[in-house]
C-alpha cells in the first residue's frame, strides 16, 4: 500500500475546477458533434437520388464528400475522448494532463475561430477551449499540475 504526498490531498484551486468543467463541456460537446455528424451521414447515405437533391440540393451520392465526412466525424470523436479522459484526470496533478489537454485545446480553438461567422455550438467550443487554454497556463495550473 501506497501512502499519498500531502500536496495530493490539496483541494483543487477555483481556477483548476473551472478549467475542468470547461474541459468536460468540450469533451460531451465534441462527442455530441461526432454523433451529430455521424447521422447525418447515415442519412445522406440512405436518401434516394431525388432526395439527395430535394433536400441537399446534391445531383448525386457522388457529389458527398464521405470519407472527409467520416474523417472530421472520427477526429472529433478522439479529441472529445482525450478530452473526457483528462478531465477524469486532473485531480491526479499530472504534468501529462497539463500537456495534453492544451495540444487538445489548440484545435478546438481554431476550429472556433474558423466558425466565427457562423455563430453556432463550434464556436462556444471554440471560446470554452480558448479559456481553458488561458487557465492552464496561468502560473497556479502550472503550480498545481507540477507533480
Amino acid at each position: 500500500m501506497t501512502s499519498r504526498s500531502p500536496e495530493s490531498t490539496e483541494p483543487m484551486p477555483g481556477s483548476i475546477r473551472l478549467t475542468r468543467i470547461l474541459v468536460w463541456v468540450q469533451a460531451t460537446g465534441t462527442l455530441a458533434w461526432s454523433m451529430l455528424e455521424v447521422g447525418t451521414i447515415v442519412r445522406i447515405q440512405g436518401l434516394s437520388e431525388a432526395a439527395l437533391k430535394d433536400e441537399f440540393n446534391l445531383a448525386s451520392h457522388a457529389d458527398v464528400p464521405y470519407g472527409a465526412a467520416w474523417t472530421q466525424a472520427i477526429v472529433l470523436a478522439v479529441f472529445g475522448l482525450v478530452l473526457g479522459i483528462a478531465a477524469v484526470k486532473f485531480p491526479g496533478r499530472s504534468r501529462r494532463v497539463r500537456a495534453i489537454s492544451l495540444a487538445a485545446e489548440a484545435p478546438l480553438i481554431l476550429l472556433g475561430v474558423l466558425n466565427i461567422p457562423a455563430l453556432n455550438c463550434v464556436l462556444a467550443l471554440g471560446v470554452a477551449g480558448f479559456i481553458a487554454f488561458v487557465m492552464l497556463l496561468r502560473p497556479d495550473s502550472r503550480d498545481w499540475f507540477d507533480e
